[in-house]
């Protein structure tokens, strides 16, 4: 795909399926808060790893997880939940899985960049509808961080690391903490 110059994209479901590991709304969608309390909730938070034959064959989406619609249906309590139960189910190692959020109205591009020294590298960028105000953001576990993930308990993880990357103004970073199901953020906001 790289090599041909080849866009390939999804909107809503069509991008939750480009990742390695995916999120089926299947019997029941979830919302975040009930995704925390119970990050096996049975009919509501169904993931899958098999959706291609082997894995997702664009390899920045290895060990990783999306969701769509972000900032508007507050899904961060759920992309948090997703990340857990990838490490957790040990689909992917900690330092290796990631969970991308891209908000309503918006698209993150990644692009192969052939001038960079490190293999396989993309440059990434948000973009979004004019008038919009819209994000893609990045989570991956911290260094040192609890991570509780157990069927009808509600969901301890610790140090989860975020970038935002805005369509407009200047990239940010900050850290998420979920106690016993209770979210919170550094910077005071959870987007």
């Amino acid at each position: 795909m790289d090599k041909f110059g080849i866009p390939i994209g999804g909107t809503s479901a069509g991008m939750m399926i480009l990742s390695q590991f995916n999120y089926i709304a299947y019997p029941n969608t979830i919302v975040s808060q009930d995704a925390l309390n119970d990050p096996f909730k049975p009919g509501a938070v169904t993931l899958k790893r098999d959706f291609w034959t082997n894995q997702t064959p664009f390899l920045p989406l290895l060990s990783t997880v999306t969701d769509s619609h972000f900032d508007a249906r507050d899904r961060m309590g759920r992309l948090v939940t997703f990340l857990a139960r990838v490490i957790g189910d040990g689909w992917a190692g900690t330092k290796a899985a990631r969970a991308i959020g891209v908000d309503q109205e918006s698209a993150l591009l990644m692009e192969y960049d052939a001038q960079s020294s490190k293999t396989g590298a993309y440059t990434v960028r948000t973009v979004a509808n004019p008038g919009v105000d819209g994000a893609g953001y990045f989570l991956n576990a911290g260094s040192g961080g609890d991570l509780i993930v157990t069927p009808g308990s509600p969901l301890t993880f610790t140090k989860v690391q975020v970038q935002k990357l805005p369509a407009t103004g200047t990239p940010s970073s900050y850290e998420i903490n979920v106690l016993r199901g209770a979210i919170s953020s550094s910077s005071g906001s959870l987007y």
